[in-house]
């Protein structure tokens, strides 16, 4: 029996080759991302972000602790006074010291605070005199008296005269306490509008569109904007301009909140300034070049 060799014609099939694994689209992106986020140029501009972050942070810290120290600055007058149950429990933030014989009021006094303070003296002792010298003047000869202070006093009128001392002193500082508010305004700013940066910047590193000779000079000079506007926006509120209608549990938080908003949506803000100059003045027209409004 022969063997017939192969016909050259008929072609042998090709030895499969191992197939390579298909790439994955999610890790060649995200090993991207970081091969991008982690080049030496990229990690410098990011150094730089993170050193005046910190900078800004302790200036705010040191704002802050300052204006909390000038918030809750106490505030005290002598009063004699009856007891230390003379008066009715009161807010945290006033104290009845009889050791002292004083009057202590930790912050500014409003309005409404001082009335609450003066409904503190119990109704019965409205017109009760008494010997600020027991010893020289009793209470029996005192109650006969017509005068209203020296040894013998009227407890109503010299409780009442020394919530007004108060309240005067306590505000005595109200100037400084705005400028400072002021100041801490400025800083949250513009911690705000360099924290909205930060985000920019990681957000066009991911999407390789980051161009740093067009953009670092904004990125410079962008906390100032939002240094700014911190300030715009509290003293728009403060003057009255604008009305929030909220009642915050804490008004110092509450501040700084609105502060970093106006400095982190530096944009929205300068937009909606924009529209209520437009409210208010109208608009202008440049007839030298399009005749537009602007």
């Amino acid at each position: 029996m022969t063997v017939q060799p192969p016909d050259p014609q008929v072609t042998q099939p090709p030895p499969q080759q191992p197939q390579a694994p298909l790439p994955n689209p999610q890790a060649n992106q995200a090993l991207t991302t970081w091969k991008i986020l982690f080049a030496p140029l990229n990690l410098l501009h990011g150094a730089v972000f993170v050193v005046i972050l910190i900078a800004l942070l302790s200036i705010c810290k040191n704002r802050l602790e300052k204006y909390t120290a000038e918030l809750n600055m106490p505030t005290a007058v002598p009063w004699q006074g009856m007891s230390p149950r003379t008066l009715q429990p009161g807010p945290v933030s006033f104290m009845h010291d009889q050791a002292k014989k004083e009057l202590t009021f930790r912050g500014p006094m409003d309005d409404q605070t001082k009335k609450e303070l003066i409904l503190l003296l119990p109704i019965e002792l409205k017109g009760k005199k008494l010997s600020s010298d027991p010893e020289n003047f009793s209470h029996a000869k005192c109650e006969k008296s017509t005068t209203l202070t020296g040894p013998c006093y009227d407890v109503y009128v010299t409780y009442a005269s020394a919530i007004d001392r108060l309240a005067f002193m306590s505000n005595a500082n109200r100037d400084k306490l705005l400028i400072s508010l002021l100041s801490l305004a400025v800083v949250v700013g513009a911690i705000g509008s360099h924290v909205r940066s930060m985000s920019a910047f990681v957000n066009h590193m991911q999407k390789k569109s980051f161009a740093p000779r067009e953009w670092w000079p904004y990125y410079y000079v962008r906390p100032f904007y939002g240094a700014a506007f911190g300030f715009v926006v509290l003293v728009i509120i403060k003057g009255g301009f604008f009305t929030t209608g909220t009642t915050a549990s804490d008004p110092t938080l509450w501040w700084i909140s609105l502060a970093f908003l106006a400095g982190f949506g530096d944009r929205e803000f300068a937009e909606k300034i924009r529209q209520i100059i437009k409210a208010l003045f109208g608009e202008t027209v440049d007839r030298t070049t399009t005749g537009q409004a602007r």
